[in-house]
């Protein structure tokens, strides 16, 4: 479900790049487009950066979004597009999430252990990443981290040299690109829904400004590009899929806990799935919520209001 969620994103990203180039590289002037496709840079967050299945490796950066839009560059006069890959014998990155069979209905998730990129573990650590990258997609990030020099994790320690530490609005600012993609701030919103509303929202005039301050250093040289949108958070499987299915572990009444108190459950209100999906109790989860005096937690709804 998750994946098809991404891929109808990737979809539509993919498509209004197609429009951008049909209106820019038209044949009869292909020694002067409109558009200069020879140093394309993308930005972004997890999806940017190509994580998949719970990871990062070799084969989900290769089938990242902007690799599949460099490709389709380089047909119109596009250059190289480097991208921080893993070293030979380290292809499978950070491990990812990988199907086993099943157990009964439910599905075995194991996780990936060989052939990773993880150095340490505590503190997680990266083998580190020198040579040239145009995807600077960093997973985790939020607008609201884009101009704090404090902001690291185990991505951006990886392509940092050893010793220095930036932040991604002066990554940007080196970048330098002629076109570029920027998809920044669904994780300021994911973080929020996905904890049921008890992590914050990030303020909107941070939001404005961070985002300001991006395209700013983009455009300052005269590139380019295409910014996308926030999507429809809501339908994100992780959100939405118990609620959708809930007459099929529960016909009754439901109660969960808000910022007001306990209450009745609604159509209105989304039961978050656990993170956990091979803990998952179905038996438990016919249970779960049942009677008043044990509702389902507040951080395991996201309610009408939030």
């Amino acid at each position: 479900m998750k994946s098809k969620t991404i891929q109808f994103y990737k979809a539509i990203l993919l498509g209004f790049i197609c429009h951008i180039f049909i209106l820019s590289c038209k044949k009869s002037d292909e020694t002067n487009p409109k558009t200069d496709f020879s140093k394309y840079v993308s930005f972004g967050n997890s999806l940017t950066a190509g994580v998949s299945a719970g990871g990062l490796y070799n084969e989900s950066i290769q089938n990242a979004y902007p690799n599949l839009i460099a490709k389709q560059m380089k047909m119109v006069g596009g250059g190289e597009f480097p991208q921080a890959y893993f070293a030979a014998g380290q292809e499978n990155g950070t491990g990812y999430l990988k199907l086993n069979g099943y157990n009964g209905l439910l599905p075995n998730i194991v996780q990936e252990t060989t052939k990773l990129a993880i150095i340490s573990v505590s503190p997680q650590k990266l083998a580190k990443y020198g040579g040239a990258n145009q995807n600077l997609g960093i997973p985790s990030i939020k607008m609201a981290d884009v101009d704090n020099q404090s902001f690291r994790n185990i991505f951006t320690d990886r392509l940092s040299p050893e010793g220095t530490q930036k932040s991604y609005l002066s990554m940007i600012e080196e970048a330098k690109p002629t076109f570029f993609t920027c998809w920044l701030g669904s994780n300021d919103v994911l973080d929020f829904a996905g904890s049921g509303g008890t992590r914050p929202l990030t303020d909107k005039t941070i939001f404005a400004t961070n985002l300001k301050k991006i395209l700013d250093a983009l455009v300052k040289n005269g590139a380019k590009g295409i910014i996308a949108n926030i999507g429809d958070i809501v339908s994100v499987p992780s959100i939405s899929l118990l609620s959708q299915y809930k007459p099929l572990f529960n016909t009754g009444k439901l109660f969960i806990t808000t910022k007001d108190g306990v209450r009745e459950w609604t159509s209105k209100d989304f039961l978050l799935l656990p993170s956990n999906i091979n803990g998952l109790d179905v038996n438990a989860l016919s249970k779960k919520g049942t009677t008043i005096s044990d509702p389902w937690l507040d951080r395991e709804v996201l309610d009408e209001n939030e």
